[in-house]
């Protein structure tokens, strides 16, 4: 039972006290709910104190209604608003004095508190329940609720245990990372949650128990983490950012048995599309924070033209300034500043020669260029290593390979 904090009303020429007033919300569902108030006139002209008082209320913004008087135990009332299924009530009191000046708390809007009656459930695993072939290292499990639940009381044990079972919560409390160390192999796991409620006091509903078979595979360092659909045609280009997601290019068209043209990410439990892809192979790619840069001989990335070149931010693709007149094998990042090589004359309309610097806003080139194709680039500082099918460097004799 959830009680309002104290509310001091006072009447006549004596200034109105108000203390806080708002109860807890979310409330506990199937009962009443009592709000309490303390209204007090300091001068009590004519005797009594407060002559009538009402608590107004609504359900899910309907028709207000009305309590009438309150229950009274010395200067404190209290008010029991009826109870409901789910939903939002908003309420606020008004009261009297006996020479009939009325005062609304709050003078403004209303107090406001949740109800919810549904229980949560899980809504995807990973592994799922039942899945068999799951690489026997694979140190994580992924429970998703379909609402944020009560972590301090919730509770789970990983049968048979591998050791090192610890279980992290994301901020919004609704979905929980098990590690733990390497799982045995040819063994059946499970996850039993002994214990799981929502914020509002309600059970998990349907299933608590999530169990899958684990896999020894023929060469124990090799691992089928990937899903056995796996990528439909060749894998030219892969990277892995900060959070251990994994981007692909190549010249395949879907992952895991999803839709994705050319590149795709994989976030530890499912294959993603970036956007809608490109219109042409990926050769190659390279990641700096959330920014993914693509090379290759398409012409357009999610639908934008780009020529040969594009980054992603997230959310969607973009060009660097118009592109490359032919393809682009190889890209680099320090910093802002991205290095491509490839067999383009041009980059962004200037003369570049196979290899090329975007600072952000505008390409330029590395010196005259290379006298043939660029295949790989790195960098280390201010210094460029490039590696290709080229002989000569900015007219200096180098033989495949130079450093800028």
């Amino acid at each position: 039972m959830c009680f309002a904090d104290p509310i001091v009303l006072v009447y006549d020429t004596i200034p109105l006290i108000i203390l806080k007033t708002k109860p807890t919300s979310p409330q506990t569902i199937g009962r009443p709910y009592l709000v309490q108030a303390i209204i007090k006139d300091l001068e009590k002209k004519g005797g009594k104190s407060v002559a009538a008082e009402s608590l107004y209320y609504r359900v899910n913004s309907g028709t207000w209604s009305s309590l009438g008087a309150g229950e009274i135990e010395g200067e404190t009332f209290s008010f029991w608003i009826p109870a409901i299924d789910s939903g939002q009530i908003e309420y606020y009191l008004q009261a009297w004095d006996n020479v009939g000046a009325t005062t609304v708390e709050p003078s403004s809007g209303y107090h406001s508190f949740d109800v919810n009656t549904l229980p949560p459930v899980i809504t995807y695993s990973y592994p799922d329940s039942g899945a068999i072939n799951v690489a026997p290292p694979d140190a994580q499990i992924l429970i998703v609720f379909s609402t944020p639940i009560d972590t301090t009381s919730f509770s789970f044990i990983l049968l048979p245990d591998p050791g090192g079972v610890v279980g992290i919560w994301n901020t919004g409390h609704d979905t929980l990372r098990i590690t733990h160390a390497d799982f045995y192999n040819e063994t059946v796991e499970t996850v039993n949650i002994t214990y799981a409620a929502d914020l509002f006091g309600h059970l998990l509903s349907g299933r608590n128990v999530i169990a899958f078979t684990t896999f020894a595979p023929t060469d124990p360092y090799w691992e089928d983490r990937f899903g056995t659909t796996g990528i439909n045609n060749t894998i030219y280009a892969m990277v892995r950012d900060s959070l251990n997601n994994v981007y692909i290019g190549g010249e395949f068209t879907t992952a895991g048995g999803a839709s994705a043209n050319y590149v795709a990410k994989w976030n530890g439990a499912n294959w993603t599309a970036l956007g809608s892809g490109m219109n042409g192979k990926v050769n190659c790619l390279a990641i700096i924070g959330t920014n993914v840069y693509a090379g290759g001989g398409f012409t357009t990335a999610g639908g934008v033209t780009v020529n040969r070149i594009a980054k992603w931010n997230g959310t969607s693709w973009s060009a660097l300034g118009s592109g490359m007149s032919a393809s682009v094998y190889t890209v680099a990042v320090n910093g802002n500043d991205v290095y491509a090589g490839g067999t383009f004359a041009t980059a962004g309309g200037v003369s570049v020669n196979s290899i090329a610097k975007w600072n952000g806003t505008s390409w330029s080139a590395l010196g005259s260029g290379m006298s043939g194709v660029v295949y790989t680039v790195a960098v280390n500082g201010n210094d460029v290593y490039a590696g290709g099918g080229f002989t000569t460097a900015g007219g200096v004799t180098v033989n495949r390979i130079a450093k800028w």
